[in-house]
């Protein structure tokens, strides 16, 4: 069988993971194709919030957020209506259906993505991987996919890398004149996880957390999305009425850029912390840090591995959540001692 002939693009169509963590995951990804096709023009297709924090990273030429909260109809309107922008190849970064049936809509020529899901046949013959595992880092997997298309990365090329935007600076600090953390350096606490509370820290851990940082010399303050800012004000409240903003993904991004550490369970400010190069610490207990922890030199997890772990569910089957509850703060404060001396 003779080899398959080098693949060749103007136009790639990137459609982005759907979490924040896995939006910044792809990006090693992303900077390899564009390697590799370094005259094409790049899309982004993902959903509006992944959208608003990666349109300034300078990757993409063009984006087309997702229908926010559309019926089918509009869904596949929106996806059709890509086909005036003639991609060549789309990437397709998810594992769902809907991901593969949008490139497929979109017209690309070519399409790569993983085989799973029912959707080998949306995909391009020789560009259809197998099934993701949970063996190795999520980075690579995605990555994986770059390399099928001819794009390779090297050393630290697989470390998500990410800039925050001037307007995301500004937001931020107008938010810390709104409401000042205090003396010290910043340490960002982030106590929440969209994906559900087994990967979450118990909040009584991250009071006592932050007032052990303030009796050391710190500035803690409380990082959320909006929607969770009443959740975290409890727990802020329970540390001494400290700082909690809640700010855009953008403002985030400076945010914990201008921390001296951040503490996160792992979410998506977590990801965000490491790729923009802040100090970090990760709470990890239901998923293996191996698969999915945060990808720099700067950052660490601190992870059990018990016997029931990881089990990758979205609440404790168990009715413990021993693999965080387990976690002290006096632990939690001996790994920062041990990452500021690193």
């Amino acid at each position: 069988m003779s080899p398959r002939p080098p693949l060749e693009a103007s136009r790639v169509l990137c459609i982005a993971p759907h979490w924040v963590g896995d939006s910044l995951f792809f990006l090693p990804a992303v900077d390899a194709l564009r390697r590799r096709f370094s005259g094409a023009a790049f899309g982004l297709l993902a959903k509006p919030g992944i959208v608003a924090l990666l349109k300034d990273s300078g990757r993409f030429d063009r984006v087309h957020p997702l229908p926010s909260g559309a019926g089918r109809w509009a869904r596949f309107h929106a996806h059709w209506a890509l086909r005036k922008e003639k991609y060549d190849l789309a990437v397709v970064f998810p594992d769902s259906f809907s991901s593969a049936f949008a490139a497929a809509l979109s017209g690309a020529r070519v399409r790569a993505g993983r085989s799973c899901e029912g959707r080998g046949l949306l995909l391009s013959s020789g560009l259809r991987l197998p099934r993701r595992r949970r063996d190795r880092h999520v980075v690579d997997e995605y990555l994986e996919l770059a390399e099928a298309c001819g794009a390779a990365a090297v050393g630290e090329e697989r470390d998500p890398a990410f800039t925050p935007s001037e307007a995301g600076a500004r937001e931020f600090r107008e938010s810390l004149k709104a409401r000042p953390a205090g003396d010290g350096p910043l340490v960002g606490l982030c106590p929440t996880s969209a994906y559900g509370p087994a990967k979450q820290w118990p909040p009584e851990r991250w009071s006592a957390l932050a007032r052990a940082l303030k009796s050391r010399g710190f500035a803690p303050i409380f990082f959320c999305a909006p929607d969770e800012k009443k959740k975290v004000e409890s727990i802020a409240a329970a540390a001494g009425g400290l700082a909690v903003l809640a700010p855009t993904l953008a403002g985030l991004a400076a945010g914990l850029k201008a921390c001296e550490t951040v503490v996160a369970n792992d979410s998506g400010p977590l990801h965000l912390a490491a790729a923009v190069g802040a100090r970090c610490l990760g709470l990890y207990g239901p998923v293996d840090p191996a698969w999915s922890g945060p990808r720099s030199p700067r950052a660490r997890s601190l992870y059990l591995d018990l016997d029931c772990s990881p089990c990758h569910a979205r609440v404790c089957p168990l009715k413990h959540q021993d693999c965080l509850r387990r976690i002290s703060v006096e632990r939690v404060l001996a790994a920062l001692e041990e990452a500021a001396e690193g």
